[in-house]
């Protein structure tokens, strides 16, 4: 009976050994494969100028040491405005001539993106090995900064 008891006992610390080290440390390296579609662009007409809605068919692999890579595939709806910040005009942007005022305007820049959580879904997931959770954070965070 002691000896069921103790390979019991070394069975569960060893498993619980294998459990962390995998889970926790096998990561070595992550890699993400983007095929994004451009749905609709929209014109605003003021400091926000574009809107663009974008789908992002995302392969994302956590390449680990030990065991076999953990993969996702999930498609990533997101939206994206650009605009031109009108602060950083200078006054050697304007010029006058005549009756006509032209200025130079600052290179057009990203105001903001975001994720549309309600739209996006995870397609696939496969040798995730109980990390899944943390697998598809770390894939949406890829997504949202592609």
């Amino acid at each position: 009976m002691k000896k069921i008891g103790l390979f019991l006992l070394v069975f569960l610390v060893g498993l619980f050994v294998s459990w962390y080290f995998f889970t926790k440390k096998s990561a070595i390296d992550t890699i993400a494969h983007h095929n994004e579609i451009v749905e609709k662009i929209e014109s605003i007409g003021r400091l926000e100028l574009v809107r663009m809605s974008v789908q992002d068919v995302l392969e994302y692999e956590m390449v680990r040491q030990w065991l076999p890579n953990a993969k996702a595939v999930l498609i990533v709806y997101g939206e994206a405005v650009g605009c031109i910040d009108l602060q950083k005009i200078q006054a050697a942007d304007i010029f006058v001539s005549g009756d006509s005022i032209s200025i130079k305007l600052p290179d057009p820049e990203l105001a903001y993106c975001k994720i549309d959580h309600q739209k996006s879904r995870v397609y696939d997931t496969r040798n995730n090995f109980m990390s899944s959770i943390q697998l598809i954070d770390e894939a949406y965070r890829a997504a949202e900064k592609q």
